[in-house]
């Protein structure tokens, strides 16, 4: 939640670690819990397989679902990476509505453990727009989409319902297809399209609350 351009932090649940000041050097591997043997993971991201002859990083797929990155330890074993990575360098994920959220660095694919932690999806998405210190919409330099592309992002998918309803209004294409399309991942348009950000009215496209 933002309040009067501060962002107000749930307190719901306490990160099990402070965010790291300094990543971990690149190159440390250890075995995921459960996984002894056979796959590790990478402080810096990546899953590595040990079935064959030789290690092997594991190429992620990104899921339709969410636009997070999984791979596949075994048939029908897909798992996160970034559920991986965090069992792995800071133990296992808490009970209750916790999730790993990616900060400082909000990108998805992001999956360092010093850009993971688990929390609360409140507290992951006012991590997203902390203090004002991320530039939104057309003010970054690095995004993609104008509000032109927005608006028409948002004539495409239509309203913001599940799909069975939205597909009886004649609204058929997917977010992950849209991202696809507009070359962002699949969160942006979720964002998008459930008003998270690129708030009409605005100049910077910031959520409001």
């Amino acid at each position: 939640m933002v309040s009067g351009g501060k962002a107000v932090f749930s307190k719901q649940y306490k990160p099990s670690r402070p965010m790291l000041a300094d990543p971990m050097p690149e190159g440390s591997w250890r075995w995921i819990p459960g996984y002894e043997g056979v796959y590790d993971a990478c402080v810096t991201g990546a899953i590595r397989s040990h079935r064959g002859k030789s290690p092997k990083i594991l190429q992620p797929n990104m899921a339709r679902r969410d636009g997070y990155l999984y791979v596949s330890l075994g048939r029908k074993n897909n798992r996160y990476v970034a559920h991986l990575i965090l069992e792995t360098f800071d133990g296992p994920k808490p009970e209750g509505d916790i999730h790993a959220c990616h900060y400082p660095d909000p990108d998805i694919n992001n999956n360092a453990i010093s850009n993971l932690m688990w929390d609360t999806r409140q507290a992951n998405t006012e991590h997203r727009y902390i203090h004002d210190t991320v530039l939104f919409g057309e003010r970054n330099p690095q995004s993609k989409l104008t509000w032109e592309t927005v608006r028409q992002i948002r004539a495409e998918y239509g309203p913001n319902l599940p799909w069975w309803e939205r597909r009886k209004l004649g609204y058929t294409i997917s977010q992950y297809d849209l991202a696809k399309k507009y070359g962002v991942t699949q969160s942006v348009i979720g964002d998008i399209v459930r008003g998270i950000s690129w708030i009409e009215g605005t100049d910077s496209g910031q959520t409001e609350e």
